[in-house]
């Protein structure tokens, strides 16, 4: 307990970071497949139920986005872009489901004239459009339920 609470131990911790693999700011993996495998989508599919439990013991409304990715990015070859496909297809039938709206924005994104340093940060303009795409398919989805938007509880 000493030890995480000690701001020095929080320093080297952070700055020992580069040296194990993570997704956070490590390195990536010596090796990795191009396409997903069961358990990762076993794994995937775990993850998406339980924010949905999270959610709904919060009372608190669910979407998803289909994330712009730039499948054109240079990671994204042959079977990388059917491996992210597969996982798209994954999150997409979850949605359908379990009747969780799913927002789109993969196949409706201009990606004219965004600059972008890898597959899925899209920087300003292209926030801005994802900002364009998304709103009014939020107050379209709030739109067409019965309920409101659950209020946040007051904090204690």
């Amino acid at each position: 307990e000493i030890l995480m609470r000690s701001s020095l131990y929080g320093l080297i911790a952070s700055r020992a970071r580069a040296l194990f693999v993570d997704d956070l700011g490590g390195r990536p993996p010596s090796a990795s497949g191009s396409r997903p495998t069961a358990r990762g989508l076993a794994h995937y599919a775990d993850n998406l139920a339980l924010t949905a439990l999270l959610c709904e013991r919060s009372h608190t409304a669910l979407m998803f986005v289909d994330q712009p990715v730039d499948v054109n990015f240079k990671t994204y070859a042959g079977p990388r872009r059917e491996g992210l496909a597969e996982m798209r297809r994954a999150l997409h039938t979850f949605c359908r489901e379990r009747q969780i709206p799913l927002l789109a924005a993969q196949d409706v994104l201009d990606w004219h004239g965004l600059t972008l340093d890898d597959d899925v940060h899209l920087g300003k303009l292209g926030y801005e459009r994802l900002a364009e795409l998304l709103a009014p398919q939020i107050l379209a989805t709030f739109g067409s339920r019965a309920e409101t938007p659950p209020a946040h509880p007051p904090s204690p």
